[in-house]
């Protein structure tokens, strides 16, 4: 199990569409589960909420999907502890 090098503060999560940038590419979306490592899940956002639902019921071709993990250390109040970040970041290509 790789060790935690990033930590996520739970309390900043609603500036998710603030906070990443593809460019002019309107086209993505992502949904980010946030869980301790019991994998008890803390919080699930979705960065591009409209176009993430849009594409994920879809899923016709010329979408592409990438699914992976990783290990970051979660600020959940005044605490910090060990969790899971699972995402699934979809992409219409053009």
């Amino acid at each position: 199990m790789s060790r935690a090098k990033s930590i996520v503060d739970l309390s900043n999560l609603d500036l998710i569409d603030k906070s990443i940038f593809y460019g002019e590419n309107k086209l993505i979306g992502a949904k980010l589960r946030f869980t301790d490592l019991n994998g008890n899940l803390l919080v699930e956002k979705v960065y591009n909420d409209i176009v993430y639902r849009r594409i994920a019921q879809e899923r016709k071709g010329g979408v592409d999907v990438f699914r992976g993990s990783r290990y970051i250390l979660i600020q959940k109040d005044s605490k910090q502890i060990p969790g899971k970040l699972n995402f699934e970041n979809v992409l219409i290509q053009k």
